[in-house]
C-alpha cells in the first residue's frame, strides 16, 4: 500500500525527470549557437557538461538535490536562456538590415 509520503516522493520524481530533460534539450541547444565562432563559443564552454547532468538527473532525481549541483544547473539555464534571449533581439533588430 502506498503511504502519503511514497506519493509525494513519486510525484517529485517525475516532476524532476520532466524538468530534466526540458533542461537537457535546452542545454543542448546552445550548441547550435556556439556552431559559428563568436559570443556564443565562450558561453557554451562552461555549459557543455549541462546537458550531461540533466540526462543525468533523468535517470537518478536524487543527484539534483546536491546543491552545488543544483546551482549548477540552474546557473547553466539562465545563461542559456540569456543567449537566445540575445539572439532573437540581434536577428530582429541588426538581422533585419541585410
Amino acid at each position: 500500500m502506498a503511504t502519503p509520503d511514497t506519493i509525494s516522493r513519486q510525484s517529485y520524481s517525475i516532476g524532476t525527470r520532466l524538468l530534466c530533460v526540458v533542461g537537457a534539450v535546452f542545454t543542448a541547444s546552445i550548441i547550435l549557437l556556439a556552431l559559428y565562432p563568436g559570443l556564443f563559443t565562450f558561453v557554451a564552454i562552461p555549459v557543455l557538461p549541462a546537458p550531461f547532468c540533466f540526462l543525468a538527473g533523468v535517470i537518478y532525481p536524487a543527484l539534483t538535490r546536491k546543491q552545488g549541483l543544483r546551482l549548477y544547473l540552474i546557473g547553466s539555464l539562465v545563461i542559456v536562456t540569456l543567449s537566445w534571449i540575445y539572439e532573437f533581439w540581434w536577428l530582429h533588430h541588426v538581422g533585419a538590415t541585410w
